[in-house]
């Protein structure tokens, strides 16, 4: 659920704020921070079933923390060449 929690909070505060990151790196971790608490109610009601939506939410978790650490990345090469 705490992993659930930080995609959403990140994701909104990712897209309400202009600038750092585009819009819909925030709008993807909303959607993954969602996915991830469908996944983990599913888990305390039927247990550690293999399922083919279980693999989906974790991809899809998996894709925004690399889409973002792609632009943290990105920004961070920038920053540094911009320095003396």
């Amino acid at each position: 659920m705490l992993q659930a929690a930080t995609g959403i909070i990140f994701g909104v505060a990712i897209a309400i704020k202009r600038g750092a990151f585009p819009r819909w790196v925030g709008g993807i971790g909303v959607f993954a921070g969602i996915l991830t608490i469908n996944n983990c109610i599913t888990v305390a009601y039927i247990g550690f079933a293999l399922g083919h939506l279980d693999a989906t939410y974790e991809l899809t978790y998996a894709v925004w923390v690399e889409i973002m650490g792609i632009f943290m990345w990105k920004r961070t090469m920038t920053n540094t060449a911009d320095t003396p």
